[in-house]
């Protein structure tokens, strides 16, 4: 339980968070069946997870401890809003190239951008 507590203080590299999130769509688009489709979500889940962690815990570290729960509050109100405003142009590019090629179009994305 220590380890767990000590690791939760530090955020995780980004390079990680990046990693995983790449993996996962590269899993997940060339995915043959449920598990593997499965794994590669759980991936991407994890690697933008560990974004999330990094997020607070930066929002901890930096703000009065007054102000943790309202700006919490707007990191996932963002979020939201984010995943809001991303489904309609993920829609179009989903029937351009497919589910698979906007995936892997994901992939390639935030590769170019982690670099």
């Amino acid at each position: 339980l220590e380890r767990v507590l000590a690791a939760a203080r530090l955020p995780p590299p980004p390079w990680l968070q990046l990693l995983l999130a790449v993996a996962g769509s590269l899993v997940f688009a060339t995915a043959g069946g449920g598990p593997e489709l499965i794994a590669g979500r759980a991936l991407i889940g994890i690697g933008f997870a560990l974004g999330l962690i990094g997020a607070m815990v930066v929002i901890a570290r930096w703000f009065p401890k007054e102000r943790y729960a309202r700006l919490i509050s707007l990191l996932y109100t963002l979020g939201g809003i984010g995943a809001l405003l991303a489904s309609t142009p993920l829609a179009a590019v989903s029937q351009a190239i497919g589910w698979r090629g906007a995936f892997l179009a994901m992939a390639g994305i935030t590769t170019v951008l982690a670099v």
